[in-house]
This record gives structure tokens, C-alpha cells and sequence, in this order.
């Protein structure tokens, strides 16, 4: 397949749609990216770049996320019910991320899924870094 400038258009704002709709109603989600994430994904002149900027923001949540997780295994009580609601967690992420993993959804897909998994462990890890959640 041949790469049209116009798919980098389309995939950015296919993503940003993803990003806003995975909002509570009425408020537009914004994550707390790093510096050099936005920069990258507009930057990007393909799928294969923008997967790179994913990926690479991804590996910079997911060891803040291994770093607070060890940190709450310490700190909290019921420690077999946190690696519990842990495991629960990844399995629940990896499914709700899979519906982006289908044929149907073009060549998208796949950034559609990494950006999910990108979201929820922003998501996951500010929540393990707020002390007074889940009462908050």
C-alpha cells in the first residue's frame, strides 16, 4: 500500500477522537503526557512513526506505573487483594484495548490499540499515585 500524506491527517485525528471519547460525558479527557510526546506524534509522517512516539510514552508510564505499584504493595494493607486487583486490572486493559484489534478498523488499528494501552496505564498509574484512592 502506497502512503498518502492525507493518512497521517487521518490517523492523528482518528486518534485524537479515541482520546477525547474515552472522557467522562461532558469533559474531555487530557493526559499528563511527557514534553516530547506531542511533538513526536506531530512530527510523525507515518503509522510506523507514531507507534514509535506511543510506544516510547508508553515505556515511560509503565515504569512510573512498576514504581508506584511497589510502592502501594508496601505501603497499603490487604496486599493479596491488591495483586489480585492488579491482575484483574492488566486482564481488564488488555480486553477493553483489544476491541481496537480488528480488520475492520483498517490499518489504525494497531496505534488505536497501543494508545489505549497507553491511556488506561496513565490512567492506572495516577490513580496507585493518589493516597486517598479509591475513597477520593
Amino acid at each position: 500500500m502506497r502512503y498518502h500524506p492525507a493518512y497521517s491527517l487521518i490517523l492523528f485525528s482518528a486518534a485524537s477522537f479515541f482520546m477525547l471519547s474515552t472522557a467522562r460525558a461532558g469533559t474531555p479527557e487530557t493526559y499528563p503526557y511527557s514534553a516530547a510526546y506531542q511533538p513526536c506524534i506531530t512530527h510523525s509522517s507515518n503509522e510506523l512513526d507514531m507507534l514509535t512516539c506511543i510506544s516510547d510514552e508508553h515505556q515511560k508510564w509503565d515504569a512510573r506505573l512498576n514504581k508506584i505499584w511497589q510502592q502501594t504493595l508496601k505501603e497499603r494493607q490487604n496486599q493479596p487483594a491488591w495483586r489480585q486487583a492488579q491482575r484483574t486490572w492488566i486482564k481488564f486493559r488488555d480486553q477493553q484495548c483489544d476491541i481496537y484489534n480488528y480488520a475492520g478498523n483498517g490499518s489504525g488499528d494497531k496505534t488505536l490499540g497501543e494508545l489505549c494501552l497507553l491511556n488506561m496505564t496513565i490512567e492506572r498509574t495516577l490513580q496507585l499515585e493518589n493516597p486517598r484512592w479509591p475513597a477520593s
